[in-house]
């Protein structure tokens, strides 16, 4: 018997070494798993986390030393940076909802565009002779604030390890929803900021449509749609349209395509009632109407759906000759293209044409050439002397790295068209300096200061 129990317990002890080896193994495996999920969205998320955190560190950073510096230069040139991080801060509309939630993300994100206008009116304080010294001081105290209580929630989090890796996956836990509480109760305690751009006024690009002349016939605009589509005349269609009058009288001509292949896509054009033009079209799919449309693998290169998309807005304006890439970003399945006109060796800023691309067929989804079309003033006085690149530079921040973009005519935030030299900064945004004097100016129009895609 004695015999029997000593294998007893040796059975026994093989049998707890396997069991702890497999829970071990099973830890294990469980664990790699969740590490392979964090590694799947740690080149976005946390990787946007500490691009996010970074960025608001320099914007507390900034603002301590504008309260309290006495040198002008470093004023001038701290106030410059605010406005720059502030706008790539308040850009991010869709990290600042998945990090604070949506309701939170859009206070935070609304704050960082009040300081990124503060900035502005600080930047232009002698042009805006009557700015109220006092009260902006108090904004920038109030902005300070602000930027610390946001720098104490992120450095929370990452300074917890469960809590900085699981803060994209799990949605409701106890310890995020206690922070994010705090940080509410802490931001509404913080007076408003009053941001009053001293000098500005409400202004809107004008834009000139024909609405009276001889009017196209249905078919025409149909066959203008058809030929755009397919020049060759190789695919069967089904169609239909109607006369929309939103600003301006378009047909609006609907290409349903016959093909096996293409499903059920249906291709929705507006063209011009008066003058033919395309002012804009996208593609829908009946079958996906829900999801939108349905994609296979991609077959072209970000590169080459640029290419693609330069090609449609020559198409679109046959009569221009070049056009400049201000803004793409990489959507996965599709990517957008945003192209200005070059007239006279001049970027026209505020004359956008902005085109969808799917990387799997390199065809459009949907461009909009509204105001493309419909922004026709152009015309601008050349200064009888204007600054030299090399000129323009000096006027420039001396710690950030900037490439020249070339001549650009904008709007500004006065209404007024300016001749500019553009440079494209190393943080990510972009500065229009006035060719005459030297001035920075500030655009009507912004286009995402996070271009993926670098022109």
């Amino acid at each position: 018997m004695k015999k029997y129990r000593k294998y007893f317990f040796i059975l026994l002890a093989l049998f707890l070494v396997v069991s702890v080896s497999v829970t071990f193994i099973k830890v294990e495996i469980s664990y790699e798993k969740q590490n392979s999920i964090i590694e799947d969205i740690s080149d976005d998320k946390y990787t946007d986390f500490i691009f996010f955190r970074s960025n608001n560190e320099m914007l507390n950073n900034l603002l301590t030393i504008i309260l309290t510096s006495t040198d002008s230069i470093v004023e001038k040139e701290s106030l410059s940076d605010l406005h720059a991080y502030a706008n790539i801060l308040a850009s991010n509309l869709t990290f600042s909802a998945d990090l604070f939630g949506n309701e939170l993300g859009m206070k935070v994100r609304s704050q960082y565009y009040n300081i990124d206008r503060l900035a502005t009116n600080l930047l232009n304080y002698k042009e805006l002779n009557h700015i109220n010294v006092e009260k902006e001081v108090e904004n920038l105290q109030t902005a300070l604030h602000f930027s610390k209580r946001i720098q104490e929630a992120l450095n929370q989090i990452l300074e917890q390890e469960n809590l900085y890796r699981d803060w994209f996956l799990i949605k409701d836990s106890e310890q995020k929803k206690a922070i994010l509480q705090q940080l509410t109760i802490d931001l509404s305690k913080l007076p408003e900021l009053q941001i009053v751009d001293a000098n500005s006024k409400s202004f809107t690009i004008p834009r000139t449509y024909p609405s009276s002349g001889e009017k196209l016939f249905a078919h025409e605009a149909i066959n203008i749609a058809k030929n755009f589509l397919d020049p060759n005349n190789e695919m069967k269609y089904d169609y239909g349209y109607k006369i929309s009058k939103q600003s301006f009288p378009t047909y609006e001509v609907d290409l349903f395509i016959n093909e096996e292949k293409k499903g059920n896509e249906r291709i929705v054009f507006n063209v011009g009632v008066y003058d033919g033009k395309l002012y804009s079209a996208h593609l829908t799919n009946e079958a996906h109407a829900e999801y939108g449309i349905k994609y296979d693998k991609n077959m072209f290169t970000f590169e080459e759906g640029k290419e693609k998309a330069l090609q449609i807005a020559k198409d679109i304006d046959p009569t221009m000759d070049e056009f400049k890439l201000v803004h793409a970003v990489d959507h996965k399945e599709t990517a957008t293209y945003t192209f200005v006109p070059i007239i006279n060796n001049i970027a026209v800023h505020f004359k956008p044409l902005e085109i969808n691309i799917r990387l799997d067929t390199g065809e459009f989804t949907q461009f909009d050439a509204s105001s493309y079309f419909g922004i026709t003033d152009t015309n601008v006085t050349t200064p009888e002397r204007i600054l030299s690149i090399e000129e323009a530079r000096s006027y420039l921040p001396e710690h950030l790295t900037f490439v020249d973009k070339g001549l650009f005519l904008i709007y500004n935030r006065y209404g007024e068209k300016v001749l500019t030299y553009a440079f494209d900064s190393d943080i990510g945004t972009t500065t229009f300096i006035h060719v005459e004097t030297g001035k920075e100016e500030l655009v009507t129009i912004q286009y995402d200061s996070r271009s993926i895609l670098k022109y």
